[in-house]
This record gives structure tokens, sequence and C-alpha cells, in this order.
């Protein structure tokens, strides 16, 4: 570990720099903490200064040739960017709390992050001596996430979140006191700006398992806090057709489409590279279509609870995809996400039924693929794993072989047609919206856009090929509803 900080280029460079302001530059933060845990080290760093900062921080970024600015102008922590090839390196510089490094350590969230080494200890004694008042080095070894001071959470409640995060990440346990204090002040986690708890959830989203990291959440009594329409979905019974209740229904999706996306090469072997690279787009800050998937394959039945009925003694949940998708976008509101991210939440909850309803044997037509695409649009890709993810928590036992999951060779079927002719067809339109309004005597609105697209279907499935026919099929379709 030594070794590893001495070689360091940058953390040689910031030595320079504290021996130029003839003040000692602390290294702390998670750097530190994953080279404890597995001696393995990025190059972004979190360094602590007495006094001057700006200069120091500046100083820095001369010497590296990066880039600085002003994280907090406030609380004066600093920020410098490095550019190393396509990467970026962020190292932060912030001043040490009142100036005494054991109050600032003591001040942090939990003991594993609560470690710092000075410098000078490492370039002129070549040694380690870590600072570390909360015992965050013991608890590494006995593999536990404790609090760094009893007032920690109630200083910051999204720091509960973090305990989760960080327990299943290092696949550690939280101790006991730690989790007494966590339901002590779950209630004040609503008091933190949303924007917060979205980035704290969405990083426990993403990491592997995330139905596990779901049940805990749920068990502790966080997951119903954020989201309370999920405790009607518990002990929903959903009939013969289900081996789940809604509730355990829900988490074994959250299962499968994490399967599935840690696996698409072998799902999908002719267009998994493709799907990788789709799933690792950044939607915005800490949400990528991954995580957004699993997080809606946890609310795509939220639904169901408001629209169960009974039928000749069956269960039917009749519009349950429409309702939930207007209850999840309320949510998504609620956790202010975007709306390009709120639209692929709730176009997936709305659609999600659209390839179940297709029996599997049989093939889908030409029309069924365009319109699926057409109408889905950029959320096509994240419903058609969604698809086979409800699918595959239906029923126990039913994923033993994936090579005989029918639902597979329809995504399949479907993943071709987008590849083969869906993608390379974008035909002008025959029509444009000003000349149907002009021929129709119309007022732009939806009615316009609707047009729009019966053009565009019955061109692609080869029923119309001239603008005459355009105008034809458009004067029909408005006479029926006249």
């Amino acid at each position: 570990m030594l070794d590893q900080l001495i070689s360091s280029s940058l953390i040689r460079k910031a030595y320079q720099i504290s021996q130029k302001h003839h003040q000692d530059i602390f290294l702390v933060g998670g750097t530190l903490r994953d080279l404890y845990l597995n001696a393995s080290m990025n190059n972004d760093f979190d360094f602590l200064v007495k006094s001057n900062v700006k200069s120091i921080a500046s100083d820095f970024s001369k010497l590296c040739k990066g880039s600085f600015f002003c994280l907090d102008k406030k609380r004066e922590y600093y920020r410098v960017v490095i550019k190393d090839r396509d990467e970026n390196h962020s190292i932060d510089f912030s001043p040490i709390l009142n100036g005494n490094i054991h109050i600032d350590l003591t001040s942090r969230d939990f003991s594993i992050n609560s470690i710092a080494l000075r410098l000078t200890d490492i370039f002129e004694k070549g040694s380690l001596n870590p600072i570390d008042p909360t015992g965050g080095l013991k608890d590494f070894g006995e593999r536990v996430i404790r609090l760094s001071s009893p007032t920690a959470f109630s200083h910051d409640p999204v720091r509960i979140l973090r305990a989760v995060r960080f327990a299943r990440k290092f696949n550690f346990s939280i101790e006991s006191h730690t989790l007494n204090l966590i339901k002590e002040n779950i209630r004040n986690l609503l008091k933190c700006p949303w924007e917060r708890i979205r980035s704290e959830f969405f990083k426990i989203l993403s990491l592997p398992h995330a139905s596990k990291s779901l049940r805990e959440l749920d068990q502790l009594g966080v997951l119903s806090l954020m989201i309370p329409e999920i405790k009607n979905m518990k002990g929903v019974n959903q009939g013969a057709k289900h081996d789940y209740e809604l509730w355990e229904h829900s988490l074994k999706t959250v299962h499968f489409a994490d399967t599935v996306l840690l696996t698409l090469k072998d799902y999908f072997p002719k267009h998994g590279e493709f799907l990788e690279n789709y799933f690792r787009q950044e939607l915005e800050s800490d949400i990528k279509r991954n995580n957004l998937l699993t997080f809606i394959a946890l609310l795509h039945d939220i639904g169901k609870p408001s629209t169960r009925s009974m039928q000749n003694k069956q269960v039917h949940f009749y519009q349950h995809d429409r309702i939930g998708a207007k209850i999840n976008q309320g949510i998504a509101h609620r956790f202010k996400m975007g709306k390009k991210t709120t639209h692929i939440i709730t176009t997936a909850t709305h659609y999600h039924l659209r390839l179940l309803s297709h029996h599997p044997s049989d093939s889908l037509t030409q029309r069924a693929k365009y319109r699926f695409f057409r109408d889905l649009d950029d959320s096509s890709f994240d419903t058609l794993i969604l698809s086979c993810a409800d699918k595959m928590a239906t029923r126990k036992h039913s994923t033993e072989n994936r090579n005989h999951l029918p639902i597979l060779y329809l995504v399949n079927e479907l993943i071709d047609y987008y590849f083969q002719e869906y993608s390379k067809s974008t035909p002008k339109p025959l029509l444009n919206g000003n000349e149907i309004m002009e021929i129709l005597t119309l007022k732009p609105g939806e009615k316009i856009g609707e047009l729009i697209a019966l053009i565009e279907e019955a061109e692609r499935d080869g029923r119309i090929t001239t603008r005459e026919e355009a105008v034809k099929i458009i004067s029909s379709e408005t006479k029926k509803h006249n």
C-alpha cells in the first residue's frame, strides 16, 4: 500500500505543494478506504488542508496542468480536474474542520471513511501512520458499517442510504447500534432534498443483486418511506396465472432484469454488445438506463392493487398498465427526474404488456413489429428486457434453461427486425402536418400527429405509395369520426 501511494505522481505533487506552503496536507476519503479494502487505487483524491485552500488548489492545478474551480465558495471547497488520455480525474481540496484533523474525521459519516494519512509521513518517514479516531481499521477487519458519531444521521439523514450502499457494495453488515440509529432517524430522510435522495438510491440500484438491496431497504422501512405506494402491493394475490403474490413478483422481476442485464451477450448473442452499450447510457446524474430499468421493474405492476377485481372466480387487473403509468409519473416527479427519464418510466410501464399479449409461438406480423418501435420509440429496448424479466418472474422454475424461454424468441425477432429494417427506414412522410391541416381544414393538435402516424404506418406496410393515396386514407379516417 505504501509503495502505491509513493508511486502516485499526483500524490507526490500534492506533497510538493505542501512543502511549498509549509503546511501538512492529509489524504482522506474513498480512495483511502478502497486501498485498505482491496489494495486498489484510482486517481480521484480528497485532500484536507488547514488554510490557504484556494492557493494550494490553484498551485496544484498549475503543477499538474489541470483546470481549477470552486465547488463551494462558502465552505472553501475546490476541485482540480486533470485529463489523462480519455479519462478525467478529480482532486478535491477542502479545509480541515475547525483546523483539527481529529474533529474533522469524527464528523464524517462512517468509520471506514474516517481515516487520514499525512503526506509528510508517507514521503519523509516512509510510513503510513494512519490517523483513525473512530476505529475504521478495526471495522475493516470485522467488515462492519459503523457511524463515526451518534449524531451523523441527524446531521445528514441521507447517510442512511449511504449505509445501505456501502454495506451492499463491500458485503459488510451494518452494526447493531448504527441500525438502531437508522430507525430513530428514518423519518428525517424526507427533509433532505429529493435530488440527493435520488442520487444515493440509484447508486444502490446500480450495484449487483439489486433485489437484495431493495429487500434490505424495505426491511429497514426506508423503501416505503420513499415510495409509500408499494405498501398496497404487499400480500396481493395475483390468481392462478402467477406463482407469486404481487410484491414478491415485483422483486423477482428486479432479480431477473438484473440477471439479463449482467449477461446480455448470453441472452442475445447477435446484439449483446449493442445492448450493453445501450444500457450504459447516462440519462441524468447517477441514473443510467440499467439502474432505471431496475427501478421500472420494481414498479411496473404498481397499478394492480387499485385495479384488482374478481370475475368468474378469476383475478383480473384491467387497465393496470395505464393506471400504473400515471402512478409512476407521480413517483418520477417526486424523485425530481427529468422529462426524458420520466417518459421512459411511464412508457415502459404503460406498454409492459404489449409483448406478453402475443402468444409465444406466434411470429409477429410486420405491422406489429413496426407499431412496437413506433409507439415505444426511445423506450423500446427497455420494455423488451422488462418483458423478459416480467415473464421469468411469473412461474417458479420457469428459467432453469433460458433456451426454453419462448419470450426470448419474440424479443430476438423484434431486435432483428429493428436492425434489419426499422432503423434503416426513415422515409420522408408523404404529407406533413401543415399539408394535412390545409387539406382537411383542421387546427393544430393531437389529431394531426395521429394522422401523420397513420400515413407512416400505411406506407411502411406497402398499402400506400403516393401522395394521393395518403390524402385518401386520412380523408377516410376523418370521416369515420365525424
